[in-house]
């Protein structure tokens, strides 16, 4: 499925904090329980894995809503959490060994979701990337914030269980940088969904969200790529790329919508 680079696109920005954020790294010291992950310059960072986690679940729950069948736990419209049939069926197709079959199924809806197929999974290789987002500002100090444990019964403080975490303060600029290989334009259409939540704001990271923790938006997204093999070309020789208006980038999201008005209009016929 991916043996040939057809084009390659890389989204950059900064991703601003607008509230403090809390990402732990499972470790306390003398000042704090908890402290957050830093690089080794002892700096706080955003690890890519906890924006691509977000960022898949914010497009899932968004595509489930336009009629695009994300897989859900336990679904028999992917492969990725199919229970029995759809994953027997693929097995089978890799014991034959027939490159085309397999193509047709990995890229057939009803076999497996359109999310998997763009952020990957146990059957198919992703198709984004997102590297470790590192702090900007030269200084930005944690703090650390304190709270206590809420007993659900008596709905009161829990005797003797204060607690405290360092956070990375608001305002915090971090660099965001998400390359995309082989992209379609139904994969455009998705990341745009989950692109356009991140620029306006809804989007959450870290812990401690339900506290208001963790809410950041990305701003300055620039967009540039390359396509097929005169571009590749180009882009190997001097690194010439193509800009893409962001505007054009988010009205791929229009397609998702009407396709979901015509299966609408299919059913009400």
């Amino acid at each position: 499925m991916f043996e040939k680079l057809e084009n390659r696109y890389f989204f950059t920005g900064k991703l601003v904090l607008e509230n403090e954020m809390h990402i732990g790294s499972g470790k306390g010291d003398g000042t704090t329980d908890a402290l957050v992950v830093k690089d080794f310059n002892e700096k706080p960072f955003i690890p890519g894995s906890s924006v691509r986690g977000v960022l898949r679940s914010t497009i899932e729950r968004i595509a489930a809503s336009l009629g695009k069948n994300p897989c859900l736990l336990e679904s028999d419209n992917c492969v990725t959490n199919s229970r029995d049939v759809l994953q027997k069926e693929f097995k089978k197709l890799l014991e034959k060994k027939n490159k085309a079959q397999i193509d047709a199924f990995l890229n057939n809806d009803s076999k497996i979701c359109s999310v998997c197929r763009l952020f990957g999974s146990t059957v198919v290789a992703s198709k984004i990337r997102i590297t470790d987002l590192l702090l900007e500002e030269e200084k930005a100090e944690p703090s650390v914030r304190h709270g206590v444990a809420i007993n659900r019964d008596t709905e009161t403080a829990q005797d003797k269980a204060k607690f405290d975490f360092e956070v990375v303060p608001k305002e915090s600029s971090f660099s965001f940088e998400l390359i995309g290989e082989n992209l379609t334009d139904d994969d455009l259409a998705l990341l745009a969904v989950g692109i356009q939540e991140m620029m306006d704001g809804n989007f959450w990271l870290g812990g401690n969200t339900a506290r208001g923790l963790g809410r950041c938006k990305l701003k300055g997204l620039a967009i540039k790529y390359f396509k097929g093999a005169d571009g590749l070309k180009q882009y190997l020789t001097d690194k010439t790329l193509t800009s893409m208006p962001v505007k054009d980038f988010l009205n791929s999201i229009k397609s998702l919508v009407r396709e979901e008005a015509r299966y609408a209009q299919e059913d009400i016929e």
